[in-house]
């Protein structure tokens, strides 16, 4: 399937529940590159334990704020692309464990339980392309549908493609079930 800035290379096992880019900027992110081709700032995503070794190796600079039991933390990146995530806890990250493979197997177990759901939706997406006449799916007034659910005791959120039911991006809930363990300041 290939990789991404870390150089990872992401195999296609799990593709039928997440698609491969939105695997890499779930886990990794997508960044500004500079003219050496090196990450220099955050444009999006970056969920993973890979998104914060790619930001220290490449100096960019990221702050944890809080932190739930369930391994969950929040916090921001000072130079992100989008203002939103730049501070306070704009950011969310996945707990330290969890790997590639727990992502993958996140994204499969919503794909299996909300399968139904995302077969209704594939189907009313290419209804409503058919009746508006249109045969590019961008051109859709909503591409993607927010599903939110619990796996291995973290409250996630995905969005899923209306058109092709894959994840194209999966991270943690900004609020989790689980108490909180760490906050800055306090």
């Amino acid at each position: 399937m290939g990789s991404g800035p870390s150089g990872t290379y992401y195999a296609a096992k799990g593709s039928y529940a997440i698609d491969h880019s939105g695997l890499i900027h779930s886990i990794e992110g997508n960044f500004v590159l500079g003219a050496d081709g090196r990450p220099t700032r955050m444009k999006s995503g970056g969920h993973g334990q890979m998104n914060l070794q790619i930001l220290e190796e490449n100096g960019i600079r990221y702050e944890i704020v809080l932190e739930y039991a369930n391994g969950v933390r929040l916090g921001n990146v000072p130079n992100h692309k989008n203002r939103a995530k730049s501070k306070g806890i704009g950011q969310a990250w996945f707990p330290r464990s969890w790997t590639t493979e727990t992502v993958l197997d996140a994204s499969r177990a919503l794909h299996d339980h909300f399968s139904h759901s995302i077969d209704d939706m594939k189907r009313d997406a290419k209804s409503e392309m058919k009746r508006l006449h249109i045969s590019d799916s961008s051109r859709l007034s909503q591409q993607t549908k927010l599903y939110k659910f619990r796996y291995k005791n973290v409250d996630l959120q995905a969005f899923v493609n209306r058109i092709t039911g894959l994840v194209d991006s999966i991270f943690p809930a900004f609020e989790q079930t689980s108490s909180i363990i760490f906050s800055k300041g306090e």
